[in-house]
């Protein structure tokens, strides 16, 4: 990975990131086999969340030729690891995210269209930090709102109006 920032991970990020999933590999008796590390490193790329058929085109754009398998069996390993999140946003397909840039996000998305926008968290933020827990110490949160985005509400609009007359 090069100097700086690479995505949104800065290369201090970085080598904390790696330094955990060096500890989880040996912890687990796994591998630590190039193909992890490229995945890994690739995945820290991302700016935001990501599915597998992007990060398998991003491995083939860069001459990193893996199998979907190999792809896979390295998430399950981030997300074990506590590096890697994975969200479903009421679509069949699953996006996953460096748990770093996922921390306290609130997701809205559209039952109609399927977009998925990111909310300002600030207000929020204030809130969540003061609630307690019975017997629990919360790390991290995401929030997903459904609904129906200004597009879609104004689509619907428009045609609930012309049903009328």
């Amino acid at each position: 990975m090069a100097d700086g920032i690479i995505g949104m991970v800065s290369k201090d990020s970085y080598k904390g990131l790696r330094k955990k999933l060096d500890d989880f590999l040996e912890l687990n008796n796994l591998r630590k086999t190039e193909e992890r590390y490229a995945i890994f490193d690739r995945i820290c790329t991302f700016p935001s969340y990501f599915d597998i058929k992007q990060l398998y085109e991003q491995m083939e754009f860069s001459n990193f030729h893996v199998s979907r398998a190999t792809l896979y069996n390295s998430i399950e390993i981030f997300i074990a690891s506590g590096l890697l999140v994975r969200h479903q946003f009421g679509s069949n397909t699953i996006f996953f995210e460096l748990k770093l840039l996922a921390d306290k996000h609130i997701y809205m998305i559209c039952t109609k269209c399927g977009s998925v926008m990111e909310a300002s968290r600030d207000s929020l933020d204030f809130n969540l930090a003061n609630l307690r827990f019975r017997r629990f110490t919360p790390e991290s949160y995401n929030i997903y709102i459904y609904g129906l985005c200004s597009r879609c509400r104004y689509a619907l609009r428009k045609k609930l109006s012309k049903e009328k007359y």
